[in-house]
């Protein structure tokens, strides 16, 4: 995912309770669209299908610039 055009961020974090956030940030909404329907997303459902108990929750957000660069500006 990481060499796929567009892609600032893709990061995989498992909670105590099973859950597995997937916290990713694009260029653009044009990337997210590519990479969504991307082979390497296919692979990757290909490979979990078998782990998934439900639907996944998919929430897409617009950064608010703030803070500083030191502390997180977006």
């Amino acid at each position: 995912m990481h060499k796929e055009k567009g892609c600032r961020l893709y990061a995989i974090h498992d909670a105590d309770d099973g859950t597995i956030t997937m916290i990713e940030k694009w260029e653009s909404r044009a990337d997210l669209a590519v990479h969504a329907t991307g082979p390497a997303v296919k692979s990757l459902r290909a490979a979990v299908a078998e782990l998934i108990t439900q639907s996944a929750t998919v929430t897409t957000m617009t950064p608010l610039p703030a803070g500083t660069a030191e502390q997180g500006r977006l």
